[in-house]
């Protein structure tokens, strides 16, 4: 089950089909991506365009340059391979499920999955299935168990670098934009699409994140010598957004109303899951988005800055979001080197999956995964800040 982006995405016109997402090539000739509008989604969380259509879980994507194709995107193709060596067949005892990701954790989107394993079932004769779910694909996986606590027809689950509570990057995503480490394509493109997708929002911070790792936004107002600091609470960050970026409220509330406590708390193993998890440990990832605000002396005109504090993860999930998730501790898997769009198809990760599902054992390394989180290398304990305080650490060095 793919994630954000993971599907393919198309528009049918009078002559065919136009592929609107993934065409690295199409990112390539045209230079700000604007034939990627129809993916956009109107102030009411409906689709701009309706002609759109699903494709397939995107496998490996290539962009033609000067007749030269390199492998620039693998995302589940090297994992199905690792698979076909152990002698599965895909579309005998291996399935994809490719879904319209723009929706996020939607109801129709949860329909399609139980739909999808009830096909699997009845295919294949089978009593229970095996679930491999990669980043937003783990909050349709824990929002279908819930719904279907007793009868969910699932054995084991290996979520993959899943935003249990969300990610700080998904609110640089709606105020700036971002290209997901893929130069191809324009942050000013992906930050238009993401204004009003509801996915945009069921992946920005929730407030067991807030509760757990504190504030996510901070707010530098500068005025001629002075300069005042402020660390935005879960309620102001929410204001930021809808008022100050007059970003989707109603989209925010469905994230909200998403992202509950008993959601981002859930225990999948008392609906019967074996819960496995891997998860990046070492990738900067972002932590909080800091703004200054200062006023232009020529000018008198407010001008902004943006910058970023990492924090530990898989370079876009934080360590602490993705292990937001009740699992027995043998079960836990962290990847020591990541890149969060490609995780299910690196070395290491790709192998430990297929293990675990198939029960093989492939050679995975110690220098690529870990079940010792101390070889993170996290510097000290994540800290949890619930007064209106600084910490401010100084080393050796001042």
């Amino acid at each position: 089950i793919p994630g954000i982006l993971g599907t393919e995405i198309s528009k049918t016109t009078d002559t065919g089909s136009e592929k609107l997402w993934l065409d690295l090539t199409h990112n390539l000739t045209d230079a700000g991506d604007d034939f990627m509008d129809p993916l956009q989604f109107n102030t009411n969380l409906t689709p701009s365009d309706t002609s759109l259509t699903v494709g397939d879980v995107i496998r490996k994507v290539t962009a033609s340059v000067l007749g030269f194709k390199p492998k620039l995107f693998d995302y589940t193709a090297s994992l199905l391979e690792e698979f076909q060596n152990q002698g599965y067949i895909e579309g005998t005892d291996i399935f994809l499920f490719p879904y319209d990701w723009r929706y996020g954790v939607n109801t129709d989107n949860v329909n399609k999955l139980k739909q999808k394993i009830t096909d699997v079932l009845t295919q294949t004769g089978v009593a229970k299935v095996d679930i491999i779910a990669h980043s937003t694909g783990g909050l349709l996986v824990k929002k279908y168990v819930i719904e279907n606590q007793s009868n969910n027809h699932i054995d084991k689950a290996v979520f993959v670098g899943v935003p249990n509570t969300g990610a700080p990057k998904a609110i640089k995503e709606l105020i700036q934009g971002d290209n997901f480490g893929n130069y191809f394509l324009a942050d000013s493109e992906m930050k238009k699409i993401a204004r009003n997708l509801p996915i945009a929002y069921d992946l920005s911070p929730s407030q067991q994140y807030f509760n757990t790792k504190g504030s996510y936004v901070k707010v530098i107002k500068e005025n001629g010598f002075t300069s005042a600091s402020h660390d935005l609470d879960f309620d102001e960050t929410n204001s930021f957004l809808t008022q100050d970026y007059q970003l989707n409220s109603q989209a925010l509330t469905n994230a909200h109303n998403l992202h509950t406590t008993d959601f981002d708390n859930y225990d999948m193993r008392i609906a019967g899951v074996d819960l496995y998890a891997v998860d990046g440990c070492k990738a900067g990832t972002i932590g909080k988005i800091i703004e200054s605000r200062y006023q232009n002396i020529l000018g008198g005109n407010l001008v902004i800055s943006q910058t970023i504090e990492n924090t530990p993860g898989d370079g876009t999930i934080p360590l602490e979001s993705a292990t937001n998730l009740p699992i027995n501790s043998n079960h836990k898997y962290y990847a020591l080197k990541t890149e969060h769009g490609k995780m299910l198809s690196q070395d290491g990760i790709r192998q430990e999956i297929v293990n675990i599902i198939s029960g093989s054992s492939l050679d995975v390394g110690s220098s690529l995964i870990t079940q010792d989180i101390t070889k993170c290398k996290l510097n000290g304990q994540a800290i949890s800040v619930f007064s209106p305080l600084d910490i401010d650490i100084t080393d050796q060095n001042d």
